[in-house]
C-alpha cells in the first residue's frame, strides 16, 4: 500500500503485513454490517430507547509517538520505522428513557485497540457515561450525571517519548440546577469532581483531583437569547509531589477564581453565538511566582450559510485545568474552523483547519531555572467524508496532517493519520 497524503510519503511507512490486516478487517466489517442489515427487524429495541452499536476502525498513522525528524527512531523505539497500522473493536449500548418529566440517557463502549508494530501498546479501553435530564415543576430543571473513561495516553506533549504506553483513567461526576426566578431573570449553579489517574509511574505526577464549582446570573429576552455574570472556582489537588532534582519536589496544589460574562445568542435566523470572557486568576500553594493573572475566553459562531454548507468557527485563549504532560499548566491561543458540506442526504464532508500557540507554564522548574522556557505552535488539517446508505450504517474516511514547531530541540513533528470506519446500529 504506497501514495502520499499531505504532501509527505507517509502511507508508504506502512507494511504488507499491515496493509493486509487492515483490508481484511474493513473486509470483515462491510460483511458484518451487511448480515446485521440483512437480519435486523424493522422494529426498533425497547421502542427506541434501546440502540446497540458496532464498529470497525483501521487506521495508519505515520508518526505513533509523535517524535522529532531530528531524533533516531531506533535509539527510542527499538525501531527504524515510526509508523504503525492500527485496528480498534468497538461494541457498546444507547440507553434513552423518557419518563413523565424527566430523562434518562446512558451508554457505553468498549474498544479493543490492536497495534501492528507497536504491540506493547494494545489496551481494551472504555467510554460510559449516564445522565439524569431532571424537571421539578415549570421554574427549575438541571442534570445530574457521571462519565468514565479509559484510553491511551498521549505522546503528543512529553519532551522525552519513550517507547511506554501509560493508560489514562478520567472520571467524572457531575450536577447542575437552574432556577427562573422571574420570565427574565435565571439562575444557575453547577458542581463538578473529576480525577484523573495514570498507570505509568513516570506520569503518575500528573494525576489530579479536581473540584469546579460555579454561579450564573442571566437575563433572559422574550427570544429567548441570553447574557449574564459568571462566577467559577476550581480547587485542584495533585496526589503526587513533581520531582524538580534528586532532593527537591514540589506541590502543584492550586485554587482558581474567575469572574466573566457570558451569552448565549441567536444573531439571526442562520447564525447563532456562544461566548466567555473571563478574569482569572490562579494561585498555587508552592512558588508562588507561577501565579497567573490574566484574560481568558472562548467564542464559538454558528453559521448556517445554505441548506448545504454549515460553518462553525471557535476562537479561545485559555489555560488547563488538566493536562497529560509533566508541567502544572499550559496557556493556549487557538483558532478552529470547521465547514460542513451536505452533499446529499447520505454523504457528508466536513474539514478542519486549527491552528494554536501553546506556552507551557506553571512547572517548578521554570522558577528554579532548571526547566527552559517552552512554547510550540500547533497546525492540524483534517477532512472527512461520511456515507449513510442507511440509517443505521455509517462509513468513514479521514485523513489528518498535524505539524508541530518548537523553540525547544526534539519537541516538532510531522504525522498523518489515515483511518477507514465502518459503524452499524440497531
Amino acid at each position: 500500500m504506497t501514495g502520499t497524503f499531505g504532501g509527505e510519503k507517509g502511507m508508504g511507512l506502512v507494511t504488507a503485513g499491515g496493509s493486509d490486516r487492515m483490508i481484511a478487517c474493513l473486509r470483515l466489517s462491510v460483511v458484518a454490517a451487511g448480515l446485521l442489515v440483512a437480519a435486523s427487524d424493522a422494529a426498533a429495541l425497547w421502542d427506541d430507547k434501546l440502540e446497540l452499536l458496532v464498529a470497525e476502525t483501521a487506521t495508519v498513522d505515520t508518526n505513533v509517538f509523535r517524535l522529532s525528524n531530528d531524533e533516531d527512531p531506533a535509539a527510542r523505539l527499538g525501531s527504524s520505522d515510526k509508523s504503525d497500522t492500527i485496528t480498534t473493536t468497538t461494541a457498546g449500548f444507547n440507553l434513552d428513557v423518557p419518563f413523565s418529566r424527566q430523562r434518562f440517557l446512558a451508554g457505553t463502549s468498549w474498544n479493543h485497540v490492536r497495534y501492528d508494530r507497536f504491540s506493547d501498546l494494545d489496551y481494551v479501553g472504555r467510554d460510559a457515561r449516564a445522565l439524569w435530564l431532571w424537571q421539578g415543576g415549570n421554574q427549575l430543571n438541571g442534570e445530574l450525571g457521571y462519565t468514565e473513561t479509559k484510553t491511551l495516553g498521549s505522546f503528543t506533549d512529553f519532551l522525552v517519548r519513550l517507547r511506554s504506553a501509560n493508560m489514562l483513567t478520567t472520571k467524572r461526576a457531575y450536577g447542575s440546577a437552574t432556577y427562573m426566578l422571574t420570565p427574565s431573570w435565571q439562575l444557575q449553579a453547577g458542581l463538578a469532581g473529576q480525577t484523573q489517574r495514570n498507570d505509568n509511574e513516570l506520569r503518575k505526577v500528573n494525576d489530579i483531583n479536581l473540584l469546579m464549582t460555579d454561579l450564573t446570573a442571566n437575563y433572559v429576552s422574550p427570544s429567548g437569547n441570553k447574557i449574564g455574570l459568571s462566577l467559577r472556582q476550581d480547587d485542584g489537588h495533585y496526589p503526587h509531589a513533581q520531582p524538580v532534582s534528586s532532593s527537591l519536589s514540589f506541590e502543584n496544589d492550586y485554587v482558581q477564581r474567575s469572574i466573566g460574562a457570558v451569552t448565549d445568542w441567536t444573531l439571526t435566523g442562520k447564525s447563532h453565538l456562544t461566548a466567555r470572557v473571563d478574569r482569572v486568576h490562579r494561585d498555587f500553594d508552592q512558588l508562588n511566582q507561577r501565579n497567573y493573572d490574566g484574560m481568558r475566553y472562548r467564542v464559538v459562531y454558528d453559521w448556517r450559510a445554505t441548506g448545504k454548507l454549515v460553518l462553525n468557527a471557535v476562537a479561545q485563549r485559555d489555560i488547563s485545568s488538566t493536562e497529560d504532560i509533566q508541567t502544572s499548566y499550559v496557556l493556549e491561543k487557538s483558532f478552529a474552523l470547521r465547514p460542513t458540506f451536505i452533499l446529499s442526504e447520505k454523504i457528508r464532508l466536513s474539514a478542519t483547519a486549527y491552528y494554536a500557540i501553546r506556552d507551557y507554564l506553571g512547572d517548578p522548574g521554570l522558577v528554579l531555572g532548571t526547566t527552559p522556557d517552552r512554547s510550540a505552535h500547533v497546525h492540524r488539517l483534517v477532512a472527512t467524508i461520511s456515507y449513510q446508505p442507511l440509517q443505521s450504517l455509517t462509513f468513514l474516511l479521514t485523513g489528518q496532517r498535524e505539524t508541530r514547531t518548537s523553540n525547544v530541540p526534539f519537541d516538532d513533528y510531522e504525522a498523518n493519520i489515515f483511518s477507514i470506519n465502518v459503524r452499524y446500529t440497531f
